[in-house]
């Protein structure tokens, strides 16, 4: 299911509403969506920007085996993961230039209430887990280039 979308354009403000309210919901109509969405458009623009996104490759298509009139379903093409990754990596290079590193410190930055002792060790915990997880595929690089 985790398929890279055939157009890889950015998508429009609507387009990333309609993505968003169909991740929320993991299965919708177009009903369904519209309904989720804030001051949506009509149901027959929802219809024809779900197609789109269906063209795009985001979205996928199905019956709705519980519908009466044959009503369609969509579903993400992309798990959840998958989008939170692409749309961080974008979010990143147009905001912070590319740099996590950056884009962290923001994050930290804004969260003018603190954090508590508990959030604090998991973001340390996170930090290390991923440290680990770099050092583990450098040597695997390192090993592999030595054969």
């Amino acid at each position: 299911m985790d398929r890279t979308p055939l157009n890889p354009d950015p998508l429009s403000r609507r387009e990333r509403q309609i993505m968003d309210a169909v991740h929320r919901l993991e299965s919708a109509t177009v009903g369904d969506v519209a309904d989720a969405m804030i001051d949506p458009p009509s149901q027959n623009a929802v219809r024809t920007m779900m197609g789109i996104l269906v063209s795009k490759g985001y979205l996928e298509m199905v019956p709705d085996t519980k519908a009466k009139y044959g009503a369609k379903v969509y579903r993400p093409t992309r798990s959840k993961r998958a989008a939170i990754s692409s749309t961080m990596r974008q979010f990143i290079n147009t905001f912070f230039a590319g740099s996590a590193e950056q884009a962290v410190t923001a994050m930290i930055e804004m969260n003018t209430d603190g954090f508590t002792p508990e959030q604090w060790q998991s973001i340390r915990d996170l930090v290390d887990q991923a440290r680990a997880n770099q050092d583990e595929t450098q040597n695997q690089d390192e090993s592999e280039s030595d054969e």
